[in-house]
Protein backbone atom coordinates (compact mmCIF):
# COMPACT_ATOMS: atom_id res chain seq x y z
CA UNK A 1 0.00 0.00 0.00
CA UNK A 2 2.84 2.36 0.86
CA UNK A 3 4.45 1.67 -2.54
CA UNK A 4 1.20 2.51 -4.34
CA UNK A 5 0.83 5.71 -2.31
CA UNK A 6 4.42 6.70 -3.02
CA UNK A 7 3.97 6.00 -6.74
CA UNK A 8 0.83 8.15 -6.78
CA UNK A 9 2.63 11.00 -5.04
CA UNK A 10 5.51 10.80 -7.52
CA UNK A 11 3.16 10.86 -10.51
CA UNK A 12 1.16 13.71 -8.98
CA UNK A 13 4.40 15.64 -8.48
CA UNK A 14 5.38 15.10 -12.11
CA UNK A 15 1.99 16.42 -13.27
CA UNK A 16 2.36 19.53 -11.09
CA UNK A 17 5.88 20.08 -12.41
CA UNK A 18 4.69 19.81 -16.00
CA UNK A 19 1.86 22.24 -15.30
CA UNK A 20 4.25 24.74 -13.72
CA UNK A 21 6.57 24.52 -16.73
CA UNK A 22 3.63 25.15 -19.07
CA UNK A 23 2.56 28.22 -17.11
CA UNK A 24 5.17 30.32 -18.95
CA UNK A 25 3.73 32.17 -21.92
CA UNK A 26 4.16 35.29 -24.01
CA UNK A 27 1.74 37.64 -25.75
CA UNK A 28 2.93 39.02 -29.08
CA UNK A 29 2.36 42.52 -30.43
CA UNK A 30 -0.41 40.93 -32.54
CA UNK A 31 -2.09 39.67 -29.34
CA UNK A 32 -1.24 36.04 -30.14
CA UNK A 33 -0.37 33.79 -27.19
CA UNK A 34 2.78 31.63 -27.31
CA UNK A 35 3.41 28.78 -24.88
CA UNK A 36 6.44 26.57 -24.35
CA UNK A 37 9.80 26.48 -22.62
CA UNK A 38 11.10 30.04 -22.86
CA UNK A 39 14.62 31.41 -22.66
CA UNK A 40 15.79 34.98 -23.07
CA UNK A 41 19.07 35.43 -24.94
CA UNK A 42 21.10 38.62 -25.04
CA UNK A 43 23.07 40.03 -27.95
CA UNK A 44 25.09 43.11 -26.91
CA UNK A 45 24.45 44.69 -30.31
CA UNK A 46 20.95 43.67 -31.41
CA UNK A 47 19.33 43.23 -27.98
CA UNK A 48 17.20 40.46 -26.51
CA UNK A 49 15.44 37.61 -28.25
CA UNK A 50 13.04 34.99 -26.95
CA UNK A 51 13.67 31.32 -27.72
CA UNK A 52 10.51 29.23 -27.44
CA UNK A 53 10.88 25.45 -27.40
CA UNK A 54 7.90 23.14 -27.86
CA UNK A 55 9.00 19.53 -27.99
CA UNK A 56 11.93 19.40 -30.41
CA UNK A 57 10.85 22.54 -32.26
CA UNK A 58 12.47 25.89 -31.50
CA UNK A 59 11.38 29.32 -32.66
CA UNK A 60 13.07 32.66 -32.08
CA UNK A 61 11.28 36.00 -31.62
CA UNK A 62 13.01 39.40 -31.45
CA UNK A 63 11.98 41.15 -28.25
CA UNK A 64 10.21 44.00 -30.04
CA UNK A 65 7.63 41.51 -31.36
CA UNK A 66 6.65 40.56 -27.81
CA UNK A 67 4.26 42.70 -25.75
CA UNK A 68 4.43 40.81 -22.44
CA UNK A 69 6.26 37.73 -21.20
CA UNK A 70 5.20 35.72 -18.15
CA UNK A 71 8.01 33.47 -16.98
CA UNK A 72 8.35 31.72 -13.60
CA UNK A 73 5.68 33.95 -12.03
CA UNK A 74 7.49 37.10 -13.16
CA UNK A 75 6.31 39.69 -15.67
CA UNK A 76 8.49 41.14 -18.41
CA UNK A 77 7.78 44.01 -20.78
CA UNK A 78 9.92 45.37 -23.62
CA UNK A 79 11.69 48.73 -23.85
CA UNK A 80 14.38 50.38 -25.94
CA UNK A 81 17.31 51.18 -23.66
CA UNK A 82 20.82 52.17 -24.75
CA UNK A 83 19.72 51.97 -28.37
CA UNK A 84 18.51 48.35 -28.31
CA UNK A 85 15.29 46.53 -27.50
CA UNK A 86 15.29 44.26 -24.49
CA UNK A 87 13.08 42.51 -21.97
CA UNK A 88 12.70 44.32 -18.66
CA UNK A 89 11.53 42.62 -15.47
CA UNK A 90 8.68 44.34 -13.61
CA UNK A 91 9.47 44.92 -9.93
CA UNK A 92 6.89 47.55 -8.93
CA UNK A 93 4.07 48.68 -11.19
CA UNK A 94 2.01 51.84 -11.63
CA UNK A 95 2.10 55.00 -13.73
CA UNK A 96 5.73 55.06 -12.61
CA UNK A 97 7.17 51.55 -12.62
CA UNK A 98 10.44 50.05 -11.46
CA UNK A 99 12.10 47.48 -13.70
CA UNK A 100 15.30 45.47 -13.81
CA UNK A 101 17.10 45.83 -17.13
CA UNK A 102 20.34 44.62 -18.73
CA UNK A 103 23.05 47.25 -19.26
CA UNK A 104 24.77 46.86 -22.62
CA UNK A 105 28.14 46.01 -21.06
CA UNK A 106 26.82 43.21 -18.83
CA UNK A 107 27.33 39.56 -19.68
CA UNK A 108 24.32 37.38 -20.57
CA UNK A 109 24.76 35.42 -17.35
CA UNK A 110 24.21 38.65 -15.40
CA UNK A 111 21.06 39.93 -17.09
CA UNK A 112 18.59 42.18 -15.25
CA UNK A 113 21.11 43.65 -12.82
CA UNK A 114 20.37 47.31 -13.53
CA UNK A 115 17.39 49.28 -12.20
CA UNK A 116 15.36 51.70 -14.31
CA UNK A 117 12.27 53.83 -13.76
CA UNK A 118 9.79 54.07 -16.65
CA UNK A 119 6.55 56.05 -16.83
CA UNK A 120 3.51 55.16 -18.92
CA UNK A 121 4.26 58.09 -21.19
CA UNK A 122 7.62 56.47 -22.02
CA UNK A 123 9.95 58.61 -19.89
CA UNK A 124 12.94 56.63 -18.60
CA UNK A 125 15.52 57.13 -15.90
CA UNK A 126 18.22 54.66 -14.95
CA UNK A 127 18.46 54.54 -11.15
CA UNK A 128 21.94 56.05 -10.57
CA UNK A 129 24.50 54.91 -8.03
CA UNK A 130 25.88 58.45 -7.80
CA UNK A 131 23.86 61.66 -7.85
CA UNK A 132 20.59 59.92 -6.96
CA UNK A 133 19.05 62.92 -5.18
CA UNK A 134 19.56 65.48 -7.96
CA UNK A 135 18.72 63.18 -10.87
CA UNK A 136 15.60 61.57 -9.42
CA UNK A 137 14.37 64.87 -7.97
CA UNK A 138 14.51 66.37 -11.48
CA UNK A 139 12.95 63.28 -13.09
CA UNK A 140 9.95 63.44 -10.71
CA UNK A 141 9.70 67.25 -10.56
CA UNK A 142 6.09 67.21 -11.82
CA UNK A 143 5.12 65.97 -8.34
CA UNK A 144 6.26 68.77 -6.02
CA UNK A 145 5.64 66.91 -2.75
CA UNK A 146 7.87 63.98 -3.76
CA UNK A 147 10.65 66.06 -5.34
CA UNK A 148 10.76 68.30 -2.24
CA UNK A 149 11.12 65.30 0.08
CA UNK A 150 13.97 63.99 -2.09
CA UNK A 151 15.64 67.42 -2.15
CA UNK A 152 15.38 67.73 1.65
CA UNK A 153 16.74 64.23 2.21
CA UNK A 154 13.49 62.88 3.68
CA UNK A 155 13.44 60.29 0.89
CA UNK A 156 16.61 58.65 -0.46
CA UNK A 157 17.62 55.73 -2.63
CA UNK A 158 16.82 53.23 0.11
CA UNK A 159 13.24 54.58 0.06
CA UNK A 160 12.74 53.90 -3.66
CA UNK A 161 9.61 51.80 -3.10
CA UNK A 162 8.06 54.62 -1.04
CA UNK A 163 9.11 57.21 -3.64
CA UNK A 164 7.31 55.26 -6.37
CA UNK A 165 4.18 54.79 -4.24
CA UNK A 166 4.01 58.48 -3.32
CA UNK A 167 4.62 59.62 -6.89
CA UNK A 168 1.90 57.32 -8.24
CA UNK A 169 -0.50 58.65 -5.60
CA UNK A 170 0.40 62.16 -6.75
CA UNK A 171 -0.40 61.47 -10.41
CA UNK A 172 -4.02 62.46 -11.30
CA UNK A 173 -6.23 59.38 -11.40
CA UNK A 174 -8.72 58.48 -14.12
CA UNK A 175 -12.04 60.26 -13.72
CA UNK A 176 -14.78 58.08 -12.19
CA UNK A 177 -18.33 59.43 -12.60
CA UNK A 178 -20.23 60.01 -9.36
CA UNK A 179 -23.94 59.37 -8.84
CA UNK A 180 -25.91 62.20 -10.39
CA UNK A 181 -23.22 63.12 -12.93
CA UNK A 182 -24.38 63.43 -16.53
CA UNK A 183 -22.04 61.43 -18.68
CA UNK A 184 -22.12 61.72 -22.44
CA UNK A 185 -21.41 58.45 -24.20
CA UNK A 186 -18.72 58.83 -26.80
CA UNK A 187 -18.54 56.21 -29.53
CA UNK A 188 -15.07 55.87 -31.02
CA UNK A 189 -15.08 55.29 -34.76
CA UNK A 190 -11.48 54.90 -35.91
CA UNK A 191 -10.32 56.35 -39.19
CA UNK A 192 -7.71 54.04 -40.69
CA UNK A 193 -7.66 55.56 -44.16
CA UNK A 194 -4.18 57.05 -43.69
CA UNK A 195 -2.79 53.75 -42.40
CA UNK A 196 -4.32 51.96 -45.39
CA UNK A 197 -2.68 54.54 -47.64
CA UNK A 198 0.69 54.03 -45.94
CA UNK A 199 0.46 50.23 -46.23
CA UNK A 200 -0.49 50.53 -49.90
CA UNK A 201 2.46 52.87 -50.59
CA UNK A 202 4.88 50.55 -48.81
CA UNK A 203 3.65 47.57 -50.83
CA UNK A 204 4.12 49.48 -54.08
CA UNK A 205 7.58 50.77 -53.13
CA UNK A 206 10.35 48.75 -54.81
CA UNK A 207 12.67 49.17 -51.83
CA UNK A 208 10.12 48.26 -49.16
CA UNK A 209 7.63 45.82 -50.68
CA UNK A 210 9.69 42.76 -49.69
CA UNK A 211 10.09 43.91 -46.09
CA UNK A 212 7.67 41.46 -44.40
CA UNK A 213 8.63 42.64 -40.93
CA UNK A 214 7.68 46.23 -41.78
CA UNK A 215 4.32 45.12 -43.18
CA UNK A 216 3.63 43.06 -40.05
CA UNK A 217 4.35 46.06 -37.83
CA UNK A 218 2.09 48.26 -39.98
CA UNK A 219 -0.70 45.70 -39.60
CA UNK A 220 -0.17 45.84 -35.84
CA UNK A 221 -0.30 49.65 -35.96
CA UNK A 222 -3.62 49.47 -37.79
CA UNK A 223 -5.09 47.10 -35.18
CA UNK A 224 -3.98 49.40 -32.38
CA UNK A 225 -5.63 52.39 -34.05
CA UNK A 226 -8.81 50.37 -34.66
CA UNK A 227 -8.93 49.41 -30.97
CA UNK A 228 -8.16 52.94 -29.82
CA UNK A 229 -4.93 51.74 -28.19
CA UNK A 230 -1.92 53.97 -27.63
CA UNK A 231 1.03 53.36 -29.95
CA UNK A 232 4.16 52.64 -27.86
CA UNK A 233 7.12 54.91 -28.50
CA UNK A 234 9.41 52.03 -29.39
CA UNK A 235 6.96 50.79 -32.08
CA UNK A 236 6.88 54.24 -33.66
CA UNK A 237 10.69 54.33 -33.62
CA UNK A 238 10.91 50.96 -35.42
CA UNK A 239 8.60 52.22 -38.16
CA UNK A 240 10.53 55.47 -38.57
CA UNK A 241 13.80 53.55 -38.77
CA UNK A 242 12.42 51.32 -41.55
CA UNK A 243 11.13 54.31 -43.50
CA UNK A 244 14.36 56.32 -43.40
CA UNK A 245 14.95 58.10 -46.71
CA UNK A 246 11.26 57.97 -47.63
CA UNK A 247 10.25 61.50 -46.69
CA UNK A 248 6.66 61.34 -47.96
CA UNK A 249 6.03 58.06 -46.13
CA UNK A 250 7.60 59.44 -42.96
CA UNK A 251 5.35 62.50 -43.12
CA UNK A 252 2.32 60.25 -43.55
CA UNK A 253 3.45 58.16 -40.58
CA UNK A 254 3.86 61.30 -38.44
CA UNK A 255 0.30 62.33 -39.36
CA UNK A 256 -0.96 58.90 -38.27
CA UNK A 257 0.90 58.98 -34.96
CA UNK A 258 -0.39 62.47 -34.16
CA UNK A 259 -4.05 61.47 -34.64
Amino acid sequence: MKKITMLFLMLHGCVLLAQSQNDDFAVTMKSDTIRGKMNIIDNPLSGHSLIVKVGKKKEQYPSYKIATLYKKDETYHVAKIDGRYQFIKLIQGGFLSLYRYTPRDQQSAQMFQGSILITRDDRQKVVPNLGFRKQIMEFLEDCKSVSTKIENGDLSKKDLTEIIDEYNACVPQDYTPKEGDIVEEIVYIPDTSKIDELISNVKSDADLSANKELLEILDDLKKRKENGDEVPGYLANILKSNLQGKEELLKLLDDILEE
